[in-house]
């Protein structure tokens, strides 16, 4: 089925662009290609740049990126230095913005990316209650976070969202549940939590043990990366040659014996990246804010075909189950470092569990099948009102 909505172009709209293996840009970016594949004219808008703005959309204030047009609303790409000028380009982000949101066509559909006030919640507000065109994506829900002063703040936040979103689109069940009970339930709907460019990805020929785990995403207290750090060492007391291939931008410094920080890299290196290594690694704490949302990072792993331990949470297991994923329980140290002894232990099942897990990812997450699903969640609940 192909797009027969009037709406002529879906906008994603983000605060800032972030680098590979971080879920906004992987996610909003399957996204778009999803809906582009089946005839829906796409572009992302980019309010500000942030520290992490060396990535091949950050390289300009406009242009192209694989067909789908973007464009930066702050005076420049690159990223603000103190704290006079990321405030002017907060303020000049959202003016500019909210100003060209106001005299779109309203052929055009906005579609937000969790705003919040150090984002673009300002512009989402303003014009939200000016058009009838202007959705929010939720990705997570941050009023579970922080000190209360920031609790209470995003708990506003999520509230406006609520109220003032024409739709608003949940990736995971927790969170359709929370918002459709703080605003209207018909305004709500789920979509497919992760969405992955399988194309990208060769499946990994993993016929001898490379010894090499894998982890890529952000480095945030809620991913558990130092219990991902103590059970590596653990791991090798059993296996001496095993190596940690961390990537991502991190503040803190990442060193150890075998451990290798790779730090950011460009979009297209994710694949060659992820198939240097023979396992891969996704866990996260236990809080509650980390349980409402859905790493996007596991698609790609999975995408690989190799074997992934995966922390157990109960959004995981709504798509997974056993045979596809090797669990272990949450940021537990020792359930996590018994997990990857296991793997090299029974290197051939565990290598199955990945050729498994991989099928599960075309079937659920591809981007070029799953463009029909969110062509049937968009065109007839967002589009065709």
């Amino acid at each position: 089925m192909r797009m027969t909505s009037k709406v002529k172009k879906i906008v994603f709209v983000i605060a800032n662009d972030f680098p590979e293996g971080n879920t906004k840009n992987t996610r909003i970016k399957a996204y778009a290609k999803a809906l582009k594949s089946i005839g829906y004219s796409v572009e992302i808008w980019v309010g500000f740049s942030s520290k992490f703005n060396e990535t091949d959309i950050n390289k300009a204030k406009s242009g192209v990126w694989q067909e789908i047009p973007f464009r930066f609303f702050s005076p420049d790409s690159r990223y603000p230095k103190g704290f006079f000028l990321k405030t002017l380009y907060w303020v000049y982000s959202n003016i500019s913005l909210g100003l060209t949101l106001l005299r779109s066509p309203k052929s055009f559909q906005f579609i937000f990316y969790t705003p919040t006030t150090l984002g673009l919640f300002p512009a989402f507000l303003c014009t939200s209650i000016f058009r009838s065109d202007v959705n929010s994506l939720v990705t997570e829900r941050f009023s579970l976070s922080g000190n209360s002063i920031r609790r209470n703040l995003y708990a506003f936040e999520e509230k406006c969202i609520a109220v003032f979103s024409s739709k608003i689109i949940a990736i995971t069940h927790s969170l359709e549940q929370y918002y459709s009970s703080i605003g209207k339930r018909k305004k709500v709907f789920k979509i497919a939590p992760i969405v992955v460019d399988f194309g990208r990805f060769t499946e990994a020929q993993l016929a001898e043990p490379l010894e090499t785990l894998g982890y890529v995403g952000s480095f945030a207290e809620k991913d558990g990366v130092n219990t991902m750090l103590e059970a590596f060492k653990i791991a090798r007391k059993k296996y001496p040659n095993l190596s940690f291939n961390l990537m991502g931008h991190s503040d803190k410094s990442l060193e150890g014996t075998n451990i290798n920080y790779l730090g950011q890299f460009e979009y297209d290196r994710l694949p060659e990246l992820l198939l240097a290594c023979d396992t891969l690694i996704l866990n996260r704490t236990t809080s509650e804010f980390s349980s409402t949302g859905f790493p996007i990072k596991l698609a790609e792993y999975l995408a690989t075909g190799i074997p992934v331990v995966c922390c157990d949470l109960p959004e995981i297991r709504n798509y997974c189950d056993d045979t596809e994923l090797i669990f272990f329980e949450a940021d537990n140290l020792n359930s996590l470092s018994n997990a990857l002894i296991w793997r090299y232990q029974n290197f051939e099942k565990a290598n199955a569990i990945g050729r498994k897990g991989r099928n599960r990812c075309r079937a659920l997450f591809d981007a070029d099948i799953i463009g029909e699903e969110l062509n049937n969640i968009f065109e007839p609940q967002l589009l065709n009102e």
